[in-house]
């Protein structure tokens, strides 16, 4: 979204990730260092973004035209959604 104007992006059914990416083979606490480290490096990325940039629109299939915004506040309450389900998993 910050290198094109306007993508199409791809949509996936997170309900398949783990299954996909054999998360059930893992190391669960690997599996949320991984997590961890992939987040760290996109908030790096974001951090100092612009108000336009932070306007910048993609389409999704389901929700039509949205925004960088929008995308990482959906972001964030997924990752909210599946840490309470790593806890719970992890114990």
């Amino acid at each position: 979204m910050l290198e094109e104007d306007r993508p199409g992006l791809e949509e996936y059914d997170d309900s398949l990730w783990a299954i996909e990416h054999e998360y059930g083979t893992q190391d669960g606490h690997e599996v949320v260092r991984q997590f961890t480290d992939l987040r760290c490096s996109l908030v790096e990325r974001l951090r100092d973004l612009d108000d336009d940039e932070w306007q910048r629109t993609a389409v999704l299939p389901s929700d039509g035209e949205i925004t960088l915004m929008w995308l990482m506040g959906n972001l964030t309450r997924q990752d909210a959604r599946h840490l309470d389900e790593i806890r719970e998993a992890l114990g």
